[in-house]
């Protein structure tokens, strides 16, 4: 069948054409049919569907073992998973004292109550559900191709773009945002991780806790109902990316190979194009 061995050719490819348009299809079919949350929930799994489903066709079992090895792989030193839960937070609160600092009143927490549910949305919307995609299946072969830099820019732009219903949707958590600020974040989230991931042999369990971590920052308190604190945000982060990309510049821009030390590419695959 043509399209299987396309995706077989280029897996990459078809990984982002099959997310963006089942996506897109989604939203004209099923957005008068079902309740805006159900969507966010169907949304935020379909990146790891698809990535599975690439990467089985791609690379068969070895491929899924592959990808499935780097869910479980633990063994990395503390220093990454410390990383990966507290840098969300402090830049989190850095924008906080700033927002207050320029004579706004303290934003509002959300109480006790409700932290249980929060955690489980900030699991279940995201951090779980999308990256065996992302970071899982499409950053691996970016990174076969080009360097850690130009393969974050790239995913970074697509990652945030893929968000854009949740802009345009009534109900939906960023239907109140300013979309630059949001774009900035995920382009700078998206350096964040690579670093982290590059560093732990492509390990996704520090990138679930980076996903977890911002995604429980953004529901705790007022960041998506405030667009001023939210843009604070972004643009701590994007200092907080750049600051990382200056100080490992040689790790983010030579190209990446098997030999590389503590740095994890999928290898014998194939590019985006035969270009």
């Amino acid at each position: 069948m043509w399209f299987i061995n396309w995706i077989k050719h280029f897996p990459l490819l078809a990984f982002f054409v099959l997310v963006f348009g089942i996506e897109w299809l989604l939203v004209f079919a099923l957005v008068s049919l079902i309740p805006p949350m159900i969507a966010l929930l169907i949304g935020s799994w379909l990146p790891n569907i698809v990535g599975i489903f690439i990467t089985g066709l791609a690379g068969g079992r070895g491929g899924l073992r592959e990808l499935f090895n780097k869910v479980i792989l633990w063994r990395i030193p503390l220093k990454w998973y410390i990383v990966a839960l507290l840098l969300p937070t402090i830049l989190g609160f850095l924008a906080i004292g700033l927002y207050k600092l320029l004579g706004n009143a303290m934003p509002e927490f959300a109480p006790a109550s409700q932290l249980l549910l929060i955690v489980l949305v900030s699991v279940f919307t995201g951090a779980m559900g999308e990256e065996l995609g992302w970071r899982g299946t499409a950053l691996p072969r970016l990174q076969a191709r080009w360097n850690a830099l130009i393969s974050s820019l790239i995913l970074g732009v697509l990652w945030g773009l893929y968000h854009l219903p949740s802009f345009l949707i009534k109900g939906l958590p960023l239907d109140d945002l300013p979309l630059i600020p949001f774009m900035i974040g995920a382009l700078s989230l998206t350096i964040l991780v690579s670093w982290t991931f590059n560093h732990t042999r492509g390990s996704l369990i520090t990138v679930f806790l980076y996903h977890f971590a911002f995604n429980f920052l953004l529901n705790i308190t007022e960041f998506l109902s405030n667009p001023v604190l939210f843009g604070l945000l972004g643009g701590i982060c994007i200092i907080a990316s750049v600051a990382v990309v200056i100080i490992d510049w040689s790790r983010f821009t030579r190209p990446l190979t098997a030999s590389t030390e503590d740095t994890w590419v999928v290898q014998n695959h194939q590019p985006l194009s035969k270009g």
